[in-house]
């Protein structure tokens, strides 16, 4: 059975879920209230008023769930270990990374 009701977040929605989401739903949309007067554009600020709005139609049961499932997906999406790479890869062998001398005289 396909579920209508489903709320299908944006990049932008699941970011600011990501960012001042808390386990309470009604936390979640008081910090999402705070935002809407801070955000400077005004686009923004829609945003995350329409986003607390959606999540107010949302049950407190089904709301760790979404927050948790968002959270994991926003970390894939753009997890520091997605973009980092082994340094030492990189280096070439003429390259002295210390150029001090160890502790023997070396």
């Amino acid at each position: 059975m396909k579920n209508n009701n489903a709320m299908k977040l944006s990049f932008d929605d699941a970011l600011l879920v990501t960012l001042f989401g808390t386990k309470d739903r009604k936390d979640t949309m008081d910090r999402l209230a705070a935002v809407c007067t801070v955000f400077p554009e005004e686009e923004l600020r829609t945003k995350a008023f329409i986003l607390k709005e959606q999540i107010g139609q949302i049950s407190d049961f089904v709301w760790p769930e979404l927050l948790r499932q968002t959270k994991w997906n926003m970390d894939n999406s753009i997890g520091l270990d997605r973009y980092s790479w082994d340094m030492e890869a990189e280096v070439d062998e003429d390259d002295d990374l210390d150029d001090e001398d160890d502790a023997y005289g070396c």
